[in-house]
């Protein structure tokens, strides 16, 4: 058997003397006598670049995902030097059909720009220095495959103070293969598909999900609507990235995310929001406080019911028990308290109704009767300081 250096010069003296070089009967160790030599590649392709792409050794295979494989096994007909037009390179597929069949669908290998190249399996995973899937699962892992998507998402980048930065594969969210358009009903991220992707992780916020409001509203929507819907950028039933959006998410133990919850339910529940900040614990989340309640703490964050239903934590046989998750003395009177007061609705609140009007009309008055005085006073000023002028002119 011939040792490594010795094939080596065999190859190099077959091509000085024009003749064919004997088969590298060596597998892969034949395979590395080229191409782990750099310098030697770049006398044969056109760049360095070039030649540093085809510098891989049979150990880079060893410690990758395809340990056990040999060159051969997806380079065929590369046995002798030079090779031969007729060799060729499996696809991915070709072991990976699973795989291949969701990317065919996706929105990589059918790029929606003209200009944009498909993104095939190398794209991702690399040629040869590819990581096992456990591997792809953990921190170091997640924030390689994460870089690589970041290299065409540019904007789409997480910062480490994200919940999900640097702790959530894009991929654990998109799907790995059969990625599609955030617009498109069949993604991982789509509306009818988000309970069970975030759900992945958050299992008990997707158990309380389905059956209630906002679980109910999405369930009962037809399809076809919902597309429409999202191609119009319309309003839709609530998701999961309807409340808590998808990137630049804010953890919700940020005191920052009291205020982003409360606009995120203004969104729909414009009214409901105005006459909220027209009540103490309004004014008090305007002003910044970290500490009054927002709507999910009277409300619940999942498993969201309308008031008249008793599951709901603002029906009336819950409400002491709801508000004296912070008010300790909450009575049945207490709870009387009007939560989002309407004073122009005389049959919500007739007393605040009765108050409003005539606080209101009282101020108004005030404002007429002493504007209209101050205006009077302003006119028998000038109409004094005016005779003033004129008696001391005719004395003068």
């Amino acid at each position: 058997m011939l040792r490594p250096v010795a094939a080596f010069l065999v190859v190099l003296g077959g091509l000085a003397a024009g003749t064919p070089a004997p088969a590298l009967a060596q597998g892969d160790q034949g395979c590395d006598l080229c191409h782990g030599e750099v310098e030697l590649l770049r006398q044969h392709v056109p760049s360095l670049a070039e030649a540093e792409r085809l510098s891989v050794t049979s150990s880079v295979i060893a410690a990758s995902a395809h340990e056990g494989e040999s060159c051969a096994s997806c380079h065929t007909g590369y046995q002798r030097w030079p090779h031969p037009d007729g060799g060729t390179t499996e696809t991915c597929v070709s072991c990976h059909e699973e795989a291949g069949r969701l990317w065919d669908s996706s929105l990589h290998a059918h790029p929606r720009l003209d200009e944009l190249d498909p993104a095939d399996c190398a794209s991702c995973h690399g040629s040869h220095d590819i990581r096992w899937v456990d591997e792809l699962r953990e921190d170091d892992g997640i924030r390689t495959m994460n870089a690589t998507c970041v290299s065409c998402h540019e904007t789409q980048a997480m910062v480490p103070s994200e919940p999900h930065g640097d702790t959530v594969s894009c991929a654990g969210c998109h799907a790995p293969h059969g990625t599609k358009g955030v617009d498109d009903l069949t993604a991982a991220v789509a509306p009818l598909a988000q309970a069970a992707t975030c759900g992945a992780c958050h299992e008990e916020a997707a158990e309380a999900f389905p059956g209630d409001a906002h679980g109910a509203a999405l369930a009962d929507a037809d399809p076809l609507a919902l597309d429409d819907l999202m191609e119009a950028g319309a309003e839709m039933p609530a998701t999961c990235t309807s409340c808590h959006g998808g990137h630049g998410m804010v953890a919700v133990d940020d005191t920052a995310s009291l205020a982003v919850h409360v606009d995120a339910c203004a969104t729909c529940h414009a009214d409901e929001a105005d006459r909220y900040f027209g009540t103490y614990h309004g004014k008090a989340t305007a002003l910044g406080s970290h500490v009054v309640a927002t709507c999910d703490d009277c409300h619940g964050a999942h498993g969201i019911f309308a008031s008249a239903e008793e599951a709901s934590w603002v029906h009336e046989s819950k409400l002491v028990e709801t508000c004296g998750e912070c008010h300790e003395h909450a009575r049945e009177a207490f709870v009387a308290y009007d939560s989002h007061p309407d004073p122009l609705d005389p049959d919500r609140n007739f007393p605040l109704f009765v108050t409003f009007v005539f606080m209101n009309a009282l101020l108004l008055g005030v404002l007429v009767v002493f504007g209209l005085h101050t205006f009077l006073w302003w006119v028998r000023i000038l109409i004094d300081s005016r005779r003033s002028e004129a008696t001391e002119g005719s004395h003068g």
